[in-house]
């Protein structure tokens, strides 16, 4: 399990799997985000693009 945190925010869990397809990533937190990327290094843009885009919907509700 990893941390993501940025300047000024809250640390929230990321749980990276790998597979024969690649790696998959979600945040137990956050109901329904996750993501998926062919390296480690794709899978950590895409589920940090993947909080932002959660958190950003949430704020706007």
């Amino acid at each position: 399990m990893k941390a993501i945190q940025q300047s000024g925010s809250h640390k929230i869990n990321i749980v990276i799997e790998k597979d024969e397809y690649g790696y998959y990533a979600y945040c137990p937190e956050l109901q329904g985000c996750q993501s998926q990327g062919d390296t480690f290094e794709e899978i950590m843009l895409n589920i940090r693009e993947a909080v932002e885009l959660y958190c950003w919907k949430d704020a706007a509700s």
